[in-house]
């Protein structure tokens, strides 16, 4: 982390850190910087606004670390207290060594005795609905694999069951404790929530929601200091140290883990979430960063976000940046279209039906897959806005290109609760269509990675 934070790794300026975002094809939604207190950088990419909220996926581990400090400091928990005595109601007698051992502490750091996100074994993938229907007790109730404390491995089911663990012990709701604690005074808009397992838990791994600049409020104050009246300083300490080496950084570089948190030996931090968000502190400059993105389909989008990141630390402004109207990422290409207009029927189990129409400006593709009815409206070289039918994703932005063979390619940006992506490459023979299609994120539907080729219905 910290050798992207030195002087030298890029012109420093914050249009060309920009410019360089999109001509790697980085999908930002928001871009927002504080140097010692003033906001100098906030830029949102059309059409996120700065009033919407955003989902920030494993950034809210940072926030159930941050609880858990409140609980500590309160006298409600002890960092050594063993998990089980907690959660009695989910203990399988006899319990498993392992799991009767398992501290809060170890679960803080990623070193619980589970291999995985518990609720997601034996799952279809990214298929949500596939997950186990009570987290919590997947915890619980999934035989460990080794013992606890003893080596970092990322499981979400740990952040879970903490997250459940604050709400049981304050009495209260999660986010409502975090309002009481520290979000009210920062700030932090009402609008802020966070989204429930089907059990109605909070989502303590990846369920938070909220304005991007209200995420660079709480990083700023973080490492600034100011939440030291509620959390612990000797815990905050601990939770922004390299407690833990964890292989898991860019370019396979050793980076530091402390209790959610992700860190550095330079005393630099931050709150990573799935698709290129981030919320990052800085202590050598004073610098606070938050970007918001869907980087899922991108084998290089995080690094790049990273990069871009140093770009502007190398010469970050003291004052405000004005910056001209950024546009959400879409497909660019130029030549004529040789899939022609019409229905086509498919043979397989998930897809039935595509029809297609189109004009100079754009098009609607329509599917039928897996018994819903996928209507897409589709705008060439930019985007449209329309919503996507599924439960959790809401809004969406298409757009399409010409490739130079003619070969038309769609894609599908989830702009909602769900952030993901759809790519389909269509591919024209003499009265057929083959659809070469991939989704890209973990949502609530399925049927979007599928190659097959439909007949024209004459």
């Amino acid at each position: 982390m910290s050798d992207l934070m030195k002087p030298g790794c890029g012109p420093g300026a914050v249009p060309g850190a920009i410019s360089y975002l999109e001509g790697e094809g980085v999908a930002m939604h928001s871009l927002l910087a504080d140097k010692g207190g003033t906001l100098v950088l906030e830029a949102y990419w059309d059409p996120w606004k700065r009033d919407d909220v955003h989902r920030i996926y494993s950034c809210t581990k940072s926030f159930v670390a941050l609880a858990v400090g409140c609980l500590l400091t309160d006298g409600l928990l002890d960092l050594d207290d063993r998990i089980v005595s907690f959660f009695p109601q989910y203990v399988i007698q006899p319990v498993h060594p392992w799991l009767r051992d398992l501290t809060v502490r170890d679960m803080l750091m990623m070193r619980t005795c589970h291999r995985m996100t518990t609720y997601k074994i034996g799952a279809d993938g990214r298929y949500i609905p596939s997950w186990r229907h009570d987290w919590v007790r997947s915890f619980f109730d999934t035989p460990p694999d080794h013992e606890p404390g003893s080596v970092f491995i990322y499981d979400t089911s740990a952040t879970h069951v903490l997250a459940s663990l604050v709400e049981n012990l304050s009495g209260t709701d999660f986010l409502s404790y975090l309002r009481l604690k520290f979000l009210d005074r920062l700030g932090v808009s009402a609008d802020t929530r966070i989204l429930c397992d089907p059990e109605g838990r909070p989502c303590g791994g990846s369920g938070l929601m909220m304005r991007p600049v209200d995420l660079l409020k709480v990083i700023a104050a973080l490492g600034r200091g100011e939440l030291d009246d509620v959390i612990s300083s000797d815990y905050l300490r601990a939770a922004t140290s390299p407690l833990s080496l964890t292989l898991r950084g860019h370019d396979g570089r050793e980076t530091g883990y402390g209790f959610f948190f992700w860190t550095d030996d330079d005393g630099t931090f931050a709150m990573m979430g799935l698709g290129g968000q981030y919320a990052l502190y800085d202590p050598v400059h004073d610098l606070a960063f938050v970007t918001t993105a869907d980087t899922q389909a991108s084998r290089t989008g995080d690094l790049a976000i990273r990069k871009a990141l140093a770009m502007i630390a190398a010469d970050c402004p003291d004052s405000p940046v004005q910056l001209p109207a950024l546009t959400l990422h879409s497909l660019r290409g130029e030549g004529r279209c040789l899939v022609k207009d019409g229905v086509y029927e498919f043979a397989g189990p998930l897809w039935k039906r595509l029809e297609l129409s189109s004009d100079d400006e754009g098009g609607r593709i329509s599917i039928t897959l897996d018994g819903t009815v996928y209507d897409i409206p589709f705008a060439f070289n930019r985007n449209i806005i329309s919503d996507f039918p599924a439960e959790l994703s809401g809004p969406s932005a298409a757009s399409a290109a010409v490739l130079p063979d003619g070969s038309l390619l769609i894609l599908v940006q989830l702009l909602g609760r769900e952030l993901g992506s759809i790519r389909m490459h269509l591919c024209p023979g003499s009265s057929s269509l083959t659809v070469v299609s991939g989704q890209a994120g973990e949502v609530s539907f399925r049927g979007f990675d599928f190659t097959g080729t439909g007949i024209a219905v004459v």
